[in-house]
């Protein structure tokens, strides 16, 4: 998926997943696509992604209060 912010606003690494189904649309190639209308897709700019694998172990190491059984 696109990024947020980093390193700039809609950059793309990759087509493929959702990306290179919405330029298959955008550019005419993809005309009809069958949808189950109760499915949601869940998708987060791969940004958030890495900046939350990024803080989380940071501040687990922060914390003052940790689990006996964590090493």
């Amino acid at each position: 998926s696109p990024a947020a912010f980093e390193p700039q606003k809609g950059w793309v690494d990759n087509l493929n997943g959702p990306t290179g189904l919405m330029i298959g649309v955008g550019k005419g190639v993809i005309r009809s696509v069958l949808v189950d209308e109760k499915n949601r897709s869940e998708v987060i700019p791969v940004d958030y992604a890495i900046n939350g694998l990024i803080v989380i172990p940071y501040q687990f190491y922060k914390s003052q209060k940790r689990l006996a059984n964590v090493t």
